[in-house]
């Protein structure tokens, strides 16, 4: 076989470690539309579509804004660190905004939640 001179070994490593980083990238993107959760002191308040319209949405003394482009903050807070204004825009599953002091947290998931399989 013909050994090209010009690709060195490092070469075809380098290649395939940009087609396992891709390949890892495009399977872990998937569709990760949310929704966001809200709890009001442990109990589920209300559950937000994200990717619908721009809205606000007010709950024990927080004022949560919803952009219409998956994402979610903190507009307002009569807390008195204002922590929760801080944490910034939340848009991926897993994502938690908490104001504490109000007991309002919210959590961000996977809109189409749904079981894979069923352990016993």
């Amino acid at each position: 076989m013909k050994r090209l001179k010009f690709i060195k070994a490092g070469d075809i490593i380098l290649v395939a470690v940009l087609c396992a980083v891709l390949l890892v990238t495009v399977l872990l993107k998937g569709n990760n539309e949310c929704k966001a959760v809200v709890y009001v002191d442990g109990k589920v308040y209300e559950e937000l579509e994200l990717y619908k319209n721009e809205y606000t949405l007010s709950v024990e003394g927080v004022v949560l804004y919803v952009d219409g482009k998956g994402g979610i903050t903190v507009k307002e807070a009569d807390c008195p660190d204002g922590l929760c204004k801080d944490m910034g825009r939340r848009s991926r599953a897993g994502g938690t905004i908490a104001c504490v002091p109000n007991k309002v947290v919210v959590v961000l998931e996977k809109s189409n939640d749904r079981v894979d399989g069923v352990t016993g």
